[in-house]
Formats: C-alpha cells, structure tokens, sequence
C-alpha cells in the first residue's frame, strides 16, 4: 500500500511528464505543467538572490555604524560605564520552524554587527523560555529581545513575573518583539511602528522587509541617547489562576503558579479547527474548508460557561503589624485587593476569546450560523451581540465543551481537569519598548 501510494507520487508523475512526452505541441498538459513548475522555481530562485542582496547590503551599512558603536563602547568602558548587554529569546519552532530559519539567515547577521553585546538563548521546548528568565541574574541585561510569537513572549513575561523580585524586574528591565509566528497578537496590538507585512509564509524579499524594518526600529531606539525606559510604553497583562476539580481555592494557588499573558485567552471553534486541520494534512488544497465544516457542523460545537464578574478594582488599606527588635511591634499601611461579585452570566456560543483593551478584560463571543458558510469563508464566525462583558476580574466555571485545550498566548493548557479559571488584569506592569 506505502509503495504504491509513494509510485503515484513520485515515478508515475515523472514517466507522464518525461518519458511519455513527445513534443508540446501533442502534449499541452505535460509541456503546461512543467513551464509552470520551471517559472516558479526560478521565480523563487531570483527572490532569494534579491533578498541575499538586499540583506548584505543592509548588514554592511549596519556594520560601519557598529564599529562606531564598539568605539564609543570601549571608551565608556575605560570609564566605567555600563554597556549595552541584550539578550536575545529566540523560539526556532514558531511559525513550524520558519522563525529559526529567518532569525539565522537575515535577522542575526545584522544584529551581530550592531556592535551591542548579545547573548542568544534558543528555546529548546515548551516553558524553556520561562525557565530561563527566572535564573536571571538581576541588572545583567538591559534589554530582553524576544523573537518568536504570542507563546514566547507569554513565557518570558510568566517567567519573570515568578521571581521574586518580579514586579521590579519588570519595571526596570524592557522586552522588545520581532515577530516572527503566526498571528503575532501581542505585536498587533501594542507595538505602534508596525512592519505591513508579515514574517510568516511570505516571499524572501517580504521576509528581508520585515527584518530590516524591525532591526532598524530596534537598533535606533538604541542608538537614540535616550534611555531605554524613557522609549517604552507600560502595559497592561493579565494572570490567570487555574483550579483543578477536587482542590479548593487555596490550595490551587498555592500548588499552581499563575500564568501571565498580553494577548488573549481563547477556547472554542476557531483553536478546534486549528487542531483538526493537522489531522486532515493528506488533503492539502482543502483542508482548511472541511476542518473549518467538520468541527461547526458537530451540535456539541455549542458550548457554554458561566462567568462571575467583578466590573472595577477596588482596594482596601489595612495596618500590618510588622515586629521590631527587642520585641517591639510597628505598623505599616498595606493596599489589598477587594473581590467580589458584580454579576454572575451564563455565555452561550461557540467560540470565547477574552483580550484586554482600555485596562479592562472584554469577553467577545463568536457563533456559526451555517457551517456551510463557515467552511468557504472563516469570517462567518462572528460575534452577533453588542453587549460583550466588559470587567476587572472575572471566574469562569462549568465549562461544557468538546475543547481539549484552552489557549493562553497561543499556548496550550489541558482543558478537561480544570474547575475553575481566575482570571483578572494587573495594570502597567510590563516595560514593552517601541
């Protein structure tokens, strides 16, 4: 069965095309497909020959003002002053291990030119991102490059968040994006100066774009004179605390860490389909169109959770005794957090997608009116009611979906153990540079 199904793939077509041809003119189909298979290899030929150009180019111009830079960096080390040291997170397995290849190939030539110090950690599998940032030493690094999609960043920031001086690592220490997976959420939304086009499944001239685009915005935010901090934008993320059934409240938080995120929490149809596309990959022209119809057509597609809301933050002052020596005690003023429940509602659909926006969690919920529809054009998903939750701090309970995995950041988290998931906004806690 193997060897026959590899003989319809391999030598049946090259006997059709080769041997059985005699001349175009008997043979317009032979003689069609192989002018087109010609011309496209050609045609990619001559993009990465233009693209090799363009970069070698951009490097050298890189390069003359790197050597500058090592000059005034080797005077300010006479003096003693701190250097630029960065450390670059790359992910080689986003984008299905484009985002290795074009970091290696056009991104990293220019920055080991740049004349800064850097240090590249590539990821060697999932929450080895996060991992690594909790094993850094404080002040080391000025700048954290992170290359890769939602996920990586995700890690970088959860790994952070975990140490203990996170919050003011977090503050004091910039994480710059070159965006190199799929959707790129994160990027999208926050960075202002963005590149018109994308990394992924793009042309070798595009790809060569985007990274000088990138690299330039980068490179001039350093050589600007300014300080790093002064050239961020604080933002808002969000922590999510799951429960597992069988384990109250407390002991969740105290045997799970939290995980922190940008982008967006999101389960339902859309991430389904994204799962079922890679089981149908023998039907390649259309597989996403019978992914997108096999999973909106199921009536277990539908899928409802409750959400218990809290619309606004609010905090209380209370006196903690703090004691002192000899047995004496003092008193400190200390802000906590106070929970409560604004609004208890039953979400109905199928698709849940919660981001922030304006420093609130807005819940946008998605339907499928026909799976027809659906499987031509993914855009007959769409939310059908005005009136999404907007709130600070939400729990979301009895889940009755099909989803395996809900997705945070793009990445996976098994769905069918959890009881309850926490989720609430922390406001201006991370230093994203622009």
């Amino acid at each position: 069965m193997i060897a026959k199904a590899i003989s319809y793939l391999t030598w049946r077509p090259w006997r059709y095309l080769v041997k059985k041809s005699k001349t175009p003119v008997v043979s317009t189909l032979q003689f069609s497909i192989g002018g087109y298979a010609t011309y496209w290899l050609l045609n990619k030929a001559y993009a990465d020959a233009v693209a090799f150009e363009h970069i070698r180019t951009y490097v050298q111009n890189v390069a003359k003002l790197g050597n500058l830079q090592e000059v005034n960096n080797n005077a300010e080390r006479y003096h003693l002053s701190p250097s630029t040291n960065i450390l670059v997170i790359m992910n080689p397995a986003a984008s299905g291990g484009q985002s290795g290849k074009h970091f290696e190939k056009y991104i990293r030539p220019i920055l080991e030119v740049s004349g800064f110090d850097m240090y590249v950690h590539k990821t060697e599998g999932v929450k080895d991102a996060r991992d690594l940032c909790l094993e850094l030493l404080k002040d080391k690094f000025s700048l954290i490059l992170v290359v890769g999609g939602d996920g990586t960043v995700s890690e970088v920031v959860t790994g952070i968040s975990h140490r203990n001086d996170g919050e003011e690592f977090l503050s004091k220490t910039p994480i710059a994006i070159i965006p190199t997976g799929k959707k790129n959420t994160i990027y999208q939304t926050i960075i202002k100066n963005q590149a018109s086009k994308d990394f992924y499944d793009s042309p070798a001239t595009t790809v060569v774009d985007c990274a000088i685009h990138e690299s330039e915005r980068l490179l001039s935010a350093l050589n600007s004179g300014k300080s790093l901090l002064e050239q961020c934008t604080a933002e808002d993320m969000f922590k999510v605390n799951i429960q597992l059934k069988g384990e109250t409240e407390n002991q969740a938080e105290i045997l799970h860490k939290p995980v922190y995120g940008l982008g967006s929490v999101q389960w339902g149809v859309e991430r389904d389909v994204t799962e079922k596309r890679k089981a149908l990959w023998f039907i390649v022209p259309f597989k996403d169109r019978m992914s997108r119809y096999l999973v909106s057509r199921k009536e277990s597609a539908e899928q409802t959770v409750e959400l218990d809301m809290q619309y606004d933050r609010e905090t209380l002052k209370q006196k903690v005794a703090v004691a002192g020596r000899l047995g004496s005690k003092s008193f400190r003023e200390e802000t906590i957090d106070v929970r409560k429940s604004d609004r208890v509602a039953t979400v109905k659909d199928h698709d849940n997608l919660i981001h922030i926006s304006d420093g609130k969690l807005h819940m946008l919920s998605r339907r499928v009116f026909s799976p027809k529809d659906y499987a031509m054009n993914e855009s007959f998903l769409r939310v059908y009611c005005g009136n999404a939750p907007v709130f600070h701090r939400g729990s979301l309970t009895n889940f009755n979906t099909t989803s395996k995995n809900i997705f945070i950041d793009g990445s996976e988290y098994p769905l069918d153990e959890v009881e309850k998931l926490n989720i609430e906004v922390m406001h201006k806690k991370v230093k994203i540079l622009q």
